[in-house]
């Protein structure tokens, strides 16, 4: 009865452990994205400099044309583009997101 006891504890921790270590590979991949997001948001500033729209050069913001929850897309530097505050939100001219 107690290596029965013995091993139930055994395989219960090491189920928590698996747990644990699923979510640090999820915060690390978290992390990653996240980096990976700021790399493409600066490469679509650096590439388009300005509001493609009007211009402006203040409060300028890296756009996703496709949304960013197409996965394969979403570091894609063909669908980002650079708009001003004022462009970058909801416009069915500019974005279907």
């Amino acid at each position: 009865k107690g290596t029965k006891v013995f091993r139930g504890r055994v395989f219960g921790l090491l189920f928590l452990l698996g747990d644990l270590d699923k979510e640090r590979r999820e915060e690390k991949t978290k992390k990653e994205l996240n980096k990976k997001d700021k790399e493409w948001a600066k490469a679509i500033k650096e590439r388009d400099k300005v509001c493609v729209i009007c211009g402006n050069i203040e409060y300028i913001q890296s756009h996703h044309l496709i949304s960013r929850e197409i996965t394969f897309l979403r570091h894609d530097l063909d669908n980002g583009i650079l708009l001003c505050a004022n462009h970058h939100r909801f416009s069915r001219a500019v974005s279907p997101h």
